[in-house]
């Protein structure tokens, strides 16, 4: 009788466990059978591919869309994303940032930033001879120049609050969240992420808003010289504040708040740690192979010379330098993949995609980015010959990667700067 109650109870857990997620996988599958998806990986049932997720770099992502084509499907759990990487689709999105945000007379118009680059060198300097982090100096170069163009002067004191909001919120999406592949355990918030993300999203709304309220207040022309990224954006902003989305103001283009301030998250998220990984990378493999440093140098010392440091109209004459800086950009991109929900579905690329579908696409950089790298990497370059930390050869060093949100190097850069220019650097 008791090994009989015993069996009975086995059965009912048994039961109790397989039976709902039979239901899920059998409801999945028939939501899944309602758009005709890009081909990919043959899933399992429930977990899908999720015992793929250590190919999931954006190395074993290329590797696969070799294999599957430039869209591809995958399935997460309960979550279905669609990896892709089209060399058309990557033009039309850099397109649009060139010709709106980005564009040359635009950038011109943000020469007055082009000082920040001069505080790193000054600290470099003050450094001589001593062990310095690539990384920390890139950082600050990026968070000056980045804050400056997207905020302008008048909120130039509270960029370090800023930054560490910034840098929490890259940590927590890079984080592994057990949740967004199995949703019915989202309640649960195992791993704490989703309240620490709820925290660090209210911290950043209400910074930007103050950020929106400044300019709002004292409001400029966006033609002005002295106008930054939120007086260009605030110019496609209805009377009221709340325009609807699909307006009809300048030409056709439209901001809610909620678009400028998904903007502005975005210049800033592509805008520092891109350029600085950027930076930290190109040292790097400047440095793994002295030649290529050299030419660098010379290119340098013919151009702009020994008696002064870089300046922007000299960078469209340093043709080697943006090589270095786009090869960097090939090897080691410092987003490697941007991730984006459908909020309905839609069709991409001749595709029919579902809602909730998560698009995985290579990052596009912020104009004003790519040009910071190009001035970051000349600056170092032509200001400083740079060795080593701790007699490292160039052959030993760790040019390993860490994958995540963003893809930094497995050890900092530590290095030695000597000044080689004629010219005071303090």
């Amino acid at each position: 009788m008791d090994w009989s109650l015993e069996l009975s109870f086995m059965t009912f857990m048994v039961a109790s466990v397989f039976i709902p997620l039979a239901l899920l996988y059998f409801f999945s599958m028939r939501s899944g059978r309602k758009l005709l998806l890009p081909p990919g990986p043959q899933p399992l049932p429930i977990i899908g591919n999720m015992l793929m997720m250590d190919q999931l770099t954006h190395r074993g992502l290329a590797r696969l869309a070799e294999r599957y084509g430039d869209l591809f499907h995958l399935r997460l759990g309960s979550l279905h994303a669609v990896v892709v990487s089209t060399p058309e689709m990557a033009r039309q999105t850099r397109k649009l940032c060139v010709m709106k945000l980005f564009s040359r007379r635009r950038l011109q118009s943000w020469a007055s930033v082009r000082h920040e680059v001069d505080s790193p060198v000054r600290f470099a300097a003050r450094r001589s001879g001593s062990s310095v982090d690539v990384g920390d100096l890139a950082f600050t170069l990026a968070k000056n120049i980045t804050f400056m163009a997207a905020f302008g002067a008048q909120s130039h004191g509270n960029q370090g609050e800023f930054a560490g909001i910034l840098q929490e919120y890259s940590k927590l999406f890079g984080e592994f969240n057990i949740s967004d592949f199995l949703p019915w355990l989202r309640w649960l918030d195992l791993q704490g992420i989703d309240k620490r993300l709820k925290v660090a999203r209210q911290a950043i709304d209400r910074y930007i808003d103050v950020i929106i309220d400044e300019h709002l207040t004292n409001p400029k022309e966006a033609d002005a010289q002295s106008a930054d990224m939120v007086d260009c954006m605030l110019a496609f902003l209805g009377d009221s504040g709340d325009t609807e989305e699909g307006g009809d103001l300048h030409g056709g283009l439209s901001l809610t708040r909620g678009n400028i301030k998904a903007i502005i998250m975005d210049v800033m998220f592509g805008g520092t740690d891109t350029v600085t990984l950027g930076v930290e990378w190109a040292m790097a493999e400047l440095l793994k192979s002295p030649e290529e440093l050299k030419q660098t140098q010379q290119e340098l010392a013919s151009v702009v010379g020994l008696h002064r440091k870089v300046n922007d109209n000299d960078l469209d004459k340093l043709p080697y330098l943006k090589c270095v800086v786009k090869e960097m950009l090939r090897l080691h991109p410092p987003i490697p993949l941007l991730q984006h929900q459908a909020t309905h579905d839609c069709e991409l690329a001749g595709e029919l995609l579902r809602a909730s579908t998560v698009r995985v696409g290579p990052a596009v950089l912020p104009g004003h980015a790519v040009g910071a790298l190009c001035a970051g990497a000349g600056d170092g370059a032509a200001c400083f010959d740079w060795s080593l930390a701790a007699g490292t050869k160039p052959r030993d060093l760790d040019m390993g990667d860490v994958f995540g949100l963003i893809a930094p190097k497995a050890v900092r850069l530590m290095v030695v700067p000597t000044p080689r220019l004629t010219c005071p650097l303090q």
